[in-house]
């Protein structure tokens, strides 16, 4: 991750200077912090120091209007992690077209600090295109303006193969003697095969779709290899009919550079989110078994217990949204639609912790026992925007006064029950009724639309839903959603059955989770002397441990593993693999992995997520071994 004290470390600024691209950065607040010597080059600047602490309208001699959308892009890249695309602007007099990407560096407590951009002037190449669709005979007239430009600007007959010309920037970058040399050859005269063949490709998409844009990266006859950001387009005569081809390459690959040290230290800083919350997960789990089990302990002070491990559930959460691995994808992509409710709503409910944590209001969730475990069939989209829809609306009910907001959960026969009912100012049953009806309703919203309300009847409608209201003006709002219970997922563990005489061996490398394990399996044990529980935090220990036992011994083994070993050089698929054990569970948090949940239902091994490991219940069945 870019920290704020990078920025002044004299390498960087000698690595920056050599990009022909503005690199500039910025505070939160929109302020400069600093740039490279093209920014100042371009904008007349003698140092940075003219910039340093201004915003764009303070520091260059630019509209409102146009530093308003340079801040707009600002808040996109801080938003959603990047902006990229084109940006205008005026200098001199003149408009500016820049291919410009934006996004956050963070401070060294991982927190976003500001932006770090780079803005290419492509003004010339903007221009250029308008040119593009003139006669050949056209375009040799300005070939003096085109050789001013460090461009790489080219045409091509009709089969979209032989070249019929080229700018002298373009001479210089095949190390050609003349433009004219360059008449009659193809890519694979001038480049490797394997990067002839990209290049062709893209020429064949401008004949078909009349369009082709995008990077291309090849190896020179000088033996540099530079990306290229190539736009090429179609030439057609005055009746329409294709021509040629005609296309301008910039030279990126000073800016990927850049790009790819911005990804390598977002790549390094999601593995650090990633063992933070893996050390988190396994904690909070053991609290979770524990705390019901502590009769010793006042209820005052196990509801505050209670709370806190609530709270870093919450952190924990949020990190995993913000910085979601590349490799991770929802469990829906296994089994589609099919969503594990209690874990899709704690999410959810996390997110509006901490949105919300700056106003007077508290979120309370009571779970049925059976609905920790209850499937439905629904669009996973609109289903979650549904309930954050449903949970602002209580929020906005309190008016911004103390009041609590409570989000329930049960199973009523084969039916899924959410109730998300708040204490805030109620409603009309005239207003109910327009909400039910599928009316827009503002009321009591000065900045309203309606729109989240009507969302939710859509999604409960589309879905094969039902949503009743109960409200009572000055008292408060009940928003009762009802969906079909669905069959879980093959790969989903809602009970853990064992015999009375089984081993069990639990595989987690964090020890806080054995000692939640032994607390849960504590009154089971109890009731079943035969049975024994082993504890191991090494996956390599454990498999030394298996080696020992002989075929009958192992028959009765049942492994309750986690997934992610850290530091080790296997996971938990990999042991319940290589030793083939039939009775096997994976506790992780990375239930909604796609690649695990596939590989775990090809090794018949059920997932729990380590969330719900103090809810699973523990059932014996005496039924003997196969």
């Amino acid at each position: 991750m870019f920290k704020e004290v990078d920025f002044a470390d004299k390498n960087f600024h000698k690595i920056v200077d050599l990009v022909s691209a503005n690199i500039y950065w910025k505070d939160l607040n929109g302020r400069y912090l600093g740039c490279n010597q093209s920014g100042l080059d371009q904008f007349g600047l003698k140092s940075a120091q003219e910039i340093i602490g201004k915003t764009d309208y303070e520091a260059f001699s630019i509209s409102e209007h146009e530093a308003s959308r340079f801040i707009e892009n600002d808040k996109l890249a801080l938003k959603h992690g990047s902006f990229e695309g084109e940006e205008y602007g005026t200098i001199k007099g003149e408009l500016v077209t820049y291919l410009t990407k934006k996004i956050p560096f963070f401070n060294d407590e991982g927190e976003i600090a500001g932006i770090i951009g780079s803005s290419l002037d492509i003004t010339h190449q903007k221009k250029l295109l308008e040119l593009e669709r003139k006669k050949f005979e056209e375009q040799l007239k300005i070939l003096q303006i085109l050789d001013t430009v460090n461009v790489s600007i080219y045409w091509k007959d009709r089969t979209g193969q032989k070249y019929l010309g080229c700018n002298q920037f373009m001479v210089n970058m095949f190390g050609l003697k003349n433009r004219d040399e360059i008449v009659g050859k193809t890519v694979y005269d001038l480049l490797s095969d394997e990067d002839a063949k990209k290049i062709a490709m893209g020429d064949q998409l401008v004949l078909t779709n009349g369009h082709f844009e995008g990077e291309e990266t090849i190896t020179l006859p000088s033996g540099d290899t530079k990306t290229y950001y190539s736009i090429k387009n179609q030439l057609t005569d005055s009746e329409g009919r294709i021509i040629g081809i005609v296309g301008n390459s910039i030279d990126v690959t000073a800016q990927k550079e850049v790009e790819d040290l911005v990804e390598k230290e977002h790549q390094q800083f999601r593995s650090i989110v990633n063992q933070v919350v893996h050390d988190i997960i396994s904690p909070l789990s053991a609290l979770r078994m524990i705390i019901p089990r502590l009769s010793d302990v006042p209820e005052k002070q196990r509801i505050t217990l209670k709370q806190a491990t609530a709270q870093i559930e919450d952190i924990a959460n949020d990190l995993l949204r913000q910085y979601k691995a590349d490799d991770v994808s929802d469990a829906q992509n296994v089994t589609p639609d099919v969503l594990f409710t209690f874990m899709e709503l704690s999410a959810i409910l996390s997110e509006k912790r901490l949105e919300f944590s700056a106003l007077p209001v508290v979120f309370n969730h009571n779970i049925a026992s059976k609905a920790y475990f209850a499937f439905i069939q629904a669009n996973r989209k609109d289903w979650l925007r549904m309930l954050s829809n449903l949970i602002n609306n209580a929020v906005d009910a309190l008016e911004g006064k103390p009041g609590t907001v409570d989000i329930g959960l049960e199973v009523e026969d084969d039916k899924v029950v959410m109730v998300v009912s708040d204490t805030g100012k109620g409603m009309s049953s005239i207003v109910r009724d327009k909400i039910l009806q599928g009316v827009s309703v503002t009321e009591g919203k000065p900045n309203g639309h309606g729109i989240g309300m009507t969302q939710v009847i859509d999604t409960v409608r589309k879905n094969k839903g039902t949503l009743a209201i109960d409200s009572v003006p000055g008292a408060g709002t009940r928003m009762i959603v009802t969906f079909q219970q669905t069959i879980q997922p093959e790969w989903a563990a809602t009970k853990l059955v064992l015999h009375s005489d089984q081993t069990v061996l639990i595989l987690d490398d964090d020890q806080f989770i054995h000692g939640a394990w032994d607390t849960h399996f504590a009154a089971v044990l109890a009731q079943n002397p035969n049975m024994k529980l082993f504890h191991f935090t090494e996956g390599e220990r454990l498999l030394e441990f298996l080696m020992k036992l002989n075929a009958t011994e192992m028959s009765k083994v049942y492994l309750l593993s986690d997934y992610e070993l850290i530091n080790q050089k296997l996971n938990g698929l990999d042991i319940i693999e290589q030793k083939q054990i039939s009775q096997a569970m994976l506790v992780t948090s990375h239930y909604a992995n796609g690649n695990v949940v596939a590989r775990a239902t090809k090794l018949n091994t059920l997932i729990l997520p380590k969330r719900l490991a103090s809810k699973v219940p523990i059932l014996i069945h005496d039924v003997g071994y196969l």
